[in-house]
């Protein structure tokens, strides 16, 4: 039997926030409630439908390197890489949007499209 993986964990976010806030200001990762910081609303405060991830670089980068370190084995037993921020004018993969993550047939940023798995 294969080797059970990890999806995110309580452990995976106590990491992300234990290794950031080593270099960033709190209100950089957290929601402002005047005296406390949040990592998540709570039910009790009014959150004007905002949501923390999905305006925030550092989540997103975070995030999509972990998500790199989790397919990099999948990658590998096809032999492919699995690679962040692709661009690929052909598709549309511009350096304003690229691919959050990509197999591909090298590890380059820059690719062409049939090295796009």
């Amino acid at each position: 039997m294969g080797k059970i993986l990890e999806l995110w964990s309580t452990d995976a976010e106590k990491m992300f926030f234990t290794s950031y806030l080593e270099t960033v200001l709190p209100d950089k990762l957290s929601f402002i409630n005047w005296i406390m910081y949040y990592a998540y609303i709570p039910k009790v405060l009014s959150s004007r439908n905002q949501t923390l991830q999905s305006r925030n670089a550092l989540i997103g980068f975070y995030t999509e390197k972990w998500c790199r370190d989790l397919f990099v084995p999948i990658a590998r037993k096809m032999n492919l890489y699995a690679v962040n921020g692709v661009i690929c004018e052909e598709l549309g993969l511009t350096k304003n949007s690229s691919a959050d993550l990509a197999f591909c047939t090298n590890e380059k940023k820059y690719q062409k499209a049939e090295a796009i798995k």
